[in-house]
């Protein structure tokens, strides 16, 4: 689950791709992202930071990887937002074969579910 700040009854936009491999969106440089399956979540409509310090709001941005939790979800990669958007990619365990992303608001969230 991702944790946004917005103005309450706003829902994020995004967009999800299972992809072969584990690659940067725009230089298509390829990441270190532990997992036998690949999930890329472009998350949009949010403030731009890509120094990985503080986004164009001021706030703390962080990017990097973050190892998972449970048996499904063996890594995510963070990348930093630029243009409104940023990329998340999540490492998946060989035996995920399907997903679905929601947006909830009240609090903004972007919920991914693996199984």
């Amino acid at each position: 689950m991702l944790d946004l700040e917005g103005a309450p009854g706003q829902v994020a936009g995004w967009y999800a791709t299972a992809v072969p491999q584990p690659v940067q969106d725009a230089s298509g440089e390829l990441l270190d992202v532990k997992g036998g399956r690949f999930l890329n979540l472009n998350v949009t409509g949010i403030a731009n930071g890509s120094d990985g310090g503080v986004d164009s709001a001021g706030r703390a941005a962080f990017t990097g990887t973050i190892d998972g939790s449970g048996d499904l979800v063996d890594q995510i990669y963070v990348g930093g937002a630029w243009e409104g958007q940023a990329q998340v990619l999540l490492g998946l365990d060989e035996s995920v074969s399907e997903y679905r992303v929601l947006a909830l608001s009240d609090p903004q969230r972007i919920v991914v579910d693996v199984r």
